[in-house]
């Protein structure tokens, strides 16, 4: 089974090449000012309501990513974001609210083609405003729109119109807010609108002298006639990097503040403010290298008169690091967050009115931990929001929530992303799926499920001391033994319980497959391992320059077949595929044909020795690809699933004459000659691991939405089964 890994730590790397445009697009937050974020009186359930009736809080927190975050409290805040995958250019949104204890999603309404929610601010316990922005079709450029919650349910509001985003906001009252942006035109100044609690008024913006286009990121207000917004500007000189942008509000008009060099040939931009006082604002962002990756976070004060630069704090041993949101209780105590080592880890920290102190923070993610926004209530309360980058199912993200108590910061799970990536079934009424879920505190658990024929059960698995634990494929041979593979860890199933065994030292593992209790083979990129019984050793695979193996099928203890794809810096993805022979890894040619320009294969089974089947993707076009092996060459199919990335995920062959492979929405079945596409049962369902008992008794496994999915074929159709979410 292909895992699609998650590259959102190379991130910044771009942002460096492609200027700081890119980084306000990427770095989406607002800080909260005093006025949305004051001390209220403290209750704790359920607070963000109107006339003590509950919100819709049904459903769990599924944001895959946040960008902003207000409190009213400590036990009370709102972050908005965005959840799932992003379809025909649509990205569903997410609206999250704490309280105190945990986070809850509730519905969100969105306009046509929505790409976000960038920013909230929440002027008191019952009224918040949230902007994001969408995609007109007919042209296609960027337009804003409003969310306004009032304490039990979100409505959509116009604003006025903008070719262009807001992506910072900031409410003194339920009638005053004030959001800033920029025009989606490269040569355009920066946008400003303000709520006067009936509608959005666009305001005048003032031209910033010696630049050739401006945008705002952040804004702070202290009072309806006194905010501040940050950005950066682009000089009208050719070649000059970006630098950064102030201006100020006086309600009646906007001003460009001067802002002091930094001397630098690189980019620069600010992407938080907050003012404690409308004379005293910190505000926060990134300074980069010219023509290097690398980067260094930047701070900068407003005392009323003039802002001036103070010194933050960088990471020791890194080349990358940046702050983008910040948040004052007051002028001697702020919280500020980023990321350093290209959104490896999570950067923290603390201004005490005369020095930045770094303060550690977790990384509960194992590709990528940035905060991109935070609110403070209170000089010993924070809450910060972001996102994360995992692996092992449909998402290659997930959000990410951290609470600071005045000592230290505890993630709190803001996205439950669960997964079911694998599954193996010795009898139609035995089989076991695992996957992982996300704990409470953000932490990647191992996950197991039993089915007994009627439901399925959850089976408590040997989680190992990794920060995030997860398990991408199961193989059973009979109903006392399974073997259970991910990212550093190996778990065998006696029949009655789940055990750890020593992994072997590669990177992480795939897939596996286990013809007999003593025989089991697992790939995963570059490398092979085999299971003899007692424990787990490497077999060298000796092919030629780079390739990354997916699956594996052994229809016997000393044959085995593994699939995947060859790369290459000059020429597009090529399938490839080796035979084990129970002494080395040979390869097997995949000329296939019909000849295809780009293909690779994430799954295989071998109903047989000569009797294979590989499925995966063979590019745009083409669509969906399966690859039947007769012992001697393999013969392609195309056009028999779903033509988008990552075209079917895995295939189960109970005969040579019948097989069924799923996808992400999609299902095919093979009948010896031909291919014919079945329908899954969920909508939008995402099916990552397949097993076929016998030919009319099929188990699927994935996820719908972001939690566990289960399907069962029963010879006609697909139907639903209900699984476990931690």
């Amino acid at each position: 089974m292909r895992v699609v890994r998650n590259l959102a730590g190379q991130g910044l790397k771009a942002i460096a090449a492609v200027g700081c445009g890119a980084l306000l697009a990427a770095l989406s937050a607002a800080a909260p000012a005093t006025g949305s974020a004051g001390t209220g009186n403290g209750a704790r359930r359920y607070p963000l309501q109107a006339d003590g009736a509950m919100p819709a809080l049904s459903r769990p927190p599924v944001a895959t990513g946040l960008a902003g975050v207000s409190c009213r409290t400590t036990s009370l805040c709102m972050a908005v974001g965005v959840t799932g995958l992003r379809v025909r250019g649509s990205q569903p949104l997410a609206t999250e609210i704490w309280d105190g204890r945990s986070w809850h999603g509730l519905a969100t309404p969105a306009p046509s083609h929505p790409s976000g929610l960038f920013a909230v601010s929440c002027a008191s316990r019952t009224r918040c405003m949230a902007v994001g922005g969408a995609q007109s079709t007919h042209p296609r450029t960027p337009h804003p729109f409003a969310l306004s919650w009032n304490g039990q349910r979100w409505r959509i509001l116009a604003m006025a119109p903008l070719e262009g985003n807001l992506r910072g906001i900031s409410c003194t009252t339920p009638a005053r807010c004030m959001a800033v942006g920029s025009p989606a035109s490269q040569t355009g100044m920066a946008a400003a609108q303000m709520w006067d609690g009936s509608t959005w008024h666009a305001l005048a913006m003032p031209t910033v002298p010696g630049a050739a286009a401006a945008s705002l990121s952040a804004v702070s207000c202290t009072a309806a006639t006194s905010c501040i917004a940050v950005g950066s500007y682009l000089p009208t000189s050719p070649g000059s990097p970006n630098v950064p942008l102030a201006e100020a509000w006086d309600g009646t008009s906007w001003q460009v503040q001067a802002t002091p060099s930094l001397g630098t040939a690189g980019n620069t931009a600010l992407s938080g403010i907050s003012c404690a006082t409308a004379s005293s604002c910190i505000a926060v962002g990134e300074q980069f290298a010219a023509g290097l990756p690398e980067s260094h976070p930047v701070a900068e004060r407003w005392d009323g008169h003039s802002w001036s630069v103070l010194a933050a704090a960088v990471p020791a041993g890194t080349q990358q690091s940046g702050l983008a949101g910040v948040s004052c209780r007051s002028a001697a105590s702020c919280m500020a967050v980023g990321s350093f080592d290209f959104e490896n880890h999570v950067l923290t920290e603390h201004w005490d009115g005369t020095a930045w102190q770094l303060v550690a923070a977790p990384d509960p993610f194992p590709n990528a931990n940035l905060l991109a926004s935070v609110s403070c209530p209170a000089a010993d309360g924070c809450m910060a929001v972001g996102s994360g980058g995992i692996a092992g199912g449909l998402f290659t993200g997930d959000s990410l929530a951290a609470q600071w108590d005045g000592r230290s910061w505890q993630v709190r799970r803001s996205g439950q992303i669960d997964v079911l990536a694998g599954v193996s079934c010795p009898s139609a009424a035995r089989c076991m799926a695992v996957g992982r879920y996300v704990s409470r505190t953000d932490r990647g658990v191992t996950m197991a499920q039993a089915w007994n024929g009627r439901r399925w059960r959850l089976r408590d698995t040997a989680n190992p001391p990794l920060p995030f634990g997860e398990l991408f494929d199961v193989a059973c041979a009979g109903t006392a033994f399974c073997m259970a593979v991910g990212p550093g860890i190996a778990e065998r199933w006696n029949g009655m319980r789940w055990r750890m065994v020593k992994a072997p030292p590669v990177g992480p593992l795939d897939a596996v497959s286990c013809p007999t209790a003593t025989r089991c083979m697992a790939v995963g990129g570059e490398a092979a391992a085999m299971w003899n019984g007692r424990r787990w050793r490497l077999v060298p695979v000796h092919a030629r320059g780079q390739f990354s193996l997916s699956d594996v099928s052994c229809p016997a203890a000393t044959e085995c077949i593994a699939v995947g794809e060859r790369v290459s810096a000059t020429s597009p993805p090529q399938a490839m595929a080796e035979k084990w022979n129970g002494t080395s890894w040979r390869r097997l040619a995949t000329n296939q044909t019909p000849p295809l320009h780009v293909s690779y294969l994430n799954g295989v089974d071998c109903a047989g020795r000569s009797r294979c089947m590989a499925v995966g993707w063979a590019g745009p076009g083409a669509g969906s690809l399966a690859e039947r092996w007769n012992g001697g060459a393999w013969r392609a199919h195309t056009h028999l699933g779903p033509a988008g990335y990552p075209g079917l995920r895995d295939v189960s062959c109970p005969s040579a004459a019948r097989c069924m492979a799923v996808g992400v929405g999609a299902a095919a079945r093979w009948n010896g000659r031909s291919w014919r596409p079945v329908k899954p049962a969920g909508r939008a369902a995402a099916l990552l691991g397949l097993s076929c008992a016998r030919p009319g008794r099929c188990i699927a496994v994935g996820q719908i939405g972001t939690l566990t999915l289960a399907e069962q074929w029963n010879g006609t159709r697909w139907l639903l089964l209900r699984t476990r979410n931690p």
